[in-house]
């Protein structure tokens, strides 16, 4: 049970890698993108925070990758 675990982390942790690279390919698309849900700010605190979700998903996925575990921050 615990390799199938282990797959499914590794599986998950490139998939958040390989998302994470693609929206970094165009930012600025990204930016326009998360907008279009309804948030109505400026256009450069959009692109902050196009910045900062490409960042969490790539720090989420390589977290994912290595195997590390916060268990600080999951309930069990």
């Amino acid at each position: 049970m615990a390799r199938a675990a282990r797959v499914l982390e590794v599986i998950l942790g490139l998939f958040f890698v390989v998302t994470a690279a693609m929206k970094a390919f165009d930012v600025e698309a990204f930016a326009v993108q998360i907008s279009t849900y309804g948030l109505k700010l400026e256009p450069d605190l959009m692109l902050a925070i196009a910045y900062a979700v490409i960042g969490l998903e790539t720090f989420i996925g390589v977290f994912l990758l290595a195997g590390l575990r916060l268990g600080g921050f999951v309930y069990s």
